[in-house]
Order: C-alpha cells, then sequence, then structure tokens
C-alpha cells in the first residue's frame, strides 16, 4: 500500500528519526470522519475519534499535515505546520474546527492524559486515503484578541444562570438570533426575555471552544464553537454549536451588538 511504502522510505534513517505521536482525543465535530496525518505531503496513517497515532520522521525539519475528507467528493482541507524534528519524541494534539483542524504541539506530560484516554491505531490499519486535490489550508494557530474578552464574559454570565447578567453584556440595540429561536431578539429587553428560564435550569453550562476574535477599530468580530452542557433526570446531553459575536466599543467598553448562534449540523 501507499502508506507502507511511505513508512519503508523512512526506515533506513530510524538511527537518525525520532518518533512522532498525533493525537485525536475530541469529536465534538465531524466523530465519524476520518483523518490522514501527512509527512511532506506524504499520506501516512489514517486516524479516528478517540485514537493516537505514531511513527517515526527523520531528523530535520519536516511538514506535519492532517487532511480532512470534505463531503460527497475527493477534495481536502488542510492543516500544516512546519516543524523541527530530532531525536526526542514529540507530540501533537489535533482538534476539530470548521474548515480542518487545529494541530497543536504539547509536551510528555500535556500528552500523558489524552494519551490515556485514547487508543493507539495499529501501525498495520489499513488506510482509506484517496489521492485528492487539497481545496484549502486552514489556520494552524488561533489567533486570541485580549482587548476583546467579552465572550470569556459572556460564558462566566451564561455560566452564573442570571439573565440579567447575561443581558447586561449586549448594546440597548442589540440582535440576538439564538441557538433555539424562532425569531431574533431585538434590544437588551428581549434579550433578557430569550434567558429568562435560566434559574430554572441550573445545570446548564457552556464552555467555549475554538475561536478567532479580529478587531477593526471600534468594532470586533469573534467567531468560532462552543459545546453546551445540560445535566437532568440522570443523564447529560451535550449540543455543539457555532457562533458569531460582533461587538462595538461604547464609552470604552465593548458591548455585543450581534450574536447568531446555531447547532452545529
Amino acid at each position: 500500500m501507499r502508506t507502507l511504502a511511505v513508512l519503508a522510505l523512512f526506515l533506513p534513517l530510524a538511527a537518525q528519526a525520532g518518533e512522532v505521536t498525533v493525537i485525536r482525543p475530541s469529536a465534538f465535530v465531524g466523530a465519524d470522519v476520518t483523518y490522514y496525518v501527512l509527512v511532506d505531503g506524504q499520506p501516512l496513517r489514517d486516524i479516528e475519534a478517540r485514537q493516537h497515532v505514531r511513527f517515526d520522521v527523520p531528523a530535520g525539519r519536516h511538514g506535519l499535515s492532517v487532511r480532512c475528507p470534505k463531503a460527497l467528493s475527493l477534495t481536502y482541507a488542510e492543516t500544516r505546520s512546519d516543524e523541527q524534528f530530532g531525536a526526542a519524541p514529540a507530540f501533537f494534539v489535533i482538534e476539530p474546527k470548521f474548515d480542518c483542524v487545529t494541530l497543536r504541539r504539547v509536551d510528555a506530560r500535556a500528552a500523558a492524559p489524552l494519551l490515556a484516554s485514547t487508543s493507539l491505531r495499529p501501525n498495520d490499519a489499513p488506510s482509506s486515503y484517496q489521492q485528492g486535490t487539497v481545496q484549502a489550508s486552514a489556520p494552524i494557530v488561533t489567533q486570541e484578541v485580549d482587548s476583546v474578552p467579552v465572550t470569556a464574559a459572556w460564558v462566566e454570565a451564561y455560566n452564573s444562570r442570571d439573565p440579567a447578567r447575561i443581558a447586561s453584556l449586549y448594546d440597548p440595540d442589540a440582535v440576538l438570533i439564538g441557538t433555539t429561536a424562532q425569531k431574533p431578539a431585538v434590544g437588551r429587553a428581549a434579550i433578557a426575555a430569550y434567558f429568562r428560564d435560566a434559574a430554572s435550569r441550573p445545570t446548564a453550562r457552556v464552555a467555549l471552544g475554538e475561536h478567532r476574535a479580529r478587531v477593526y477599530g471600534d468594532t470586533a468580530v469573534d467567531s468560532g464553537l462552543y459545546n453546551f452542557f445540560e445535566a437532568a433526570d440522570g443523564s447529560a446531553t451535550l449540543t455543539p454549536a457555532r457562533y458569531t459575536l460582533v461587538y462595538r466599543k461604547r464609552d470604552g467598553k465593548w458591548l455585543i451588538v450581534e450574536h447568531h448562534s446555531s447547532r452545529v449540523p
């Protein structure tokens, strides 16, 4: 197979190679999708949800990438990182996002619990990779903007289960299209009404996921993923969702002017 042939190219350099482990611990998005791990554009291993894979990479600088298949086509989105490899083991964590995945290098200590919670994919497992077009290159690192902390404040307010506290983060003329809304809520009072049952659902929580904030003068946009959790009747439910928040800076304070939220399909 192509995968085995590529691995064979690395075998003569084993003495100069380092062990690389790629971990896929989470499957909130694209749980049933197989990702593919490549080195220098050559496919090496398939990786499923809650698995990790190991292989050797020759010492030196190489491109490590993950390809994510597009639905109903032989087209891939790709996340790539140029990394320096040596004799020491290297660990990478991949997490799903809109267009593909993030690819993050971690140390052995951070990798240990992730390895314990995932299974090792056998080296001889057959590959389902098919040659296709790489349509897009997904960014590797999420750009965080420290000057726009409103999203974290919104998460804290939501988890407080206080409708007034949540609504206070919105501009008086803000528009909210909520995850379960039938129509937009316009204005702070209507937004508070949308969250009026918060206190009656004390176990409901939200956790912020992959996101990116951009600032354009007195306007900022934050787009990303979050996950809603709730425990009821002895069981827990998880609702992955995606959001866009638009902020306006008024009197030195960032306020939400537009909030759109929808379930991940």
